[in-house]
């Protein structure tokens, strides 16, 4: 987000919103490599996707988009069960080794979260989480 200015990581927020609701999904698949239908399936999965989704739409609609918070918060397990055998693409980032988008999507609703004075401990944790799994193969 650095070098960016605000209205640019906004919209960059907005539009790229599927991904903020999806990425629970796809950062919690990655960190359990399974499938995406996992995090609807699994109860304690989905207790924590459930976590991350709500902090994520509170900060967009802080942020200034305009949601409505039910209908955003079913649409990212909606998500999860149409695409239930597919595996995210961060858990193809983290099969193949490769850095995830973990800062540009979790992170982003930690930094509007600090921004907008929302505390987003769960997308917190995850962003430290799958950082601690990329330094194992990324050697940092």
């Amino acid at each position: 987000m650095q070098g960016q200015s605000q209205s640019q990581v906004r919209d960059r927020f907005r539009r790229k919103r599927l991904q903020y609701f999806a990425g629970p999904n796809g950062a919690l698949t990655a960190l359990l490599e399974q499938e995406n239908r996992f995090t609807n399936d699994n109860q304690y999965a989905r207790w924590v996707a459930d976590k991350m989704v709500n902090e994520a739409i509170e900060v967009a609609i802080a942020s200034g988009c305009n949601f409505d918070h039910d209908s955003e918060y079913e649409h990212a397990f909606d998500v999860a069960v149409k695409t239930g055998t597919n595996r995210s693409s961060m858990l193809q980032d983290i099969d193949h080794k490769r850095e995830t988008e973990i800062k540009i999507i979790n992170g982003a609703v930690s930094a509007f979260g600090d921004q907008y004075g929302i505390e987003t401990p769960y997308n917190d944790m995850m962003v430290k989480l799958i950082e601690a799994k990329q330094s194992i193969y990324l050697g940092r």
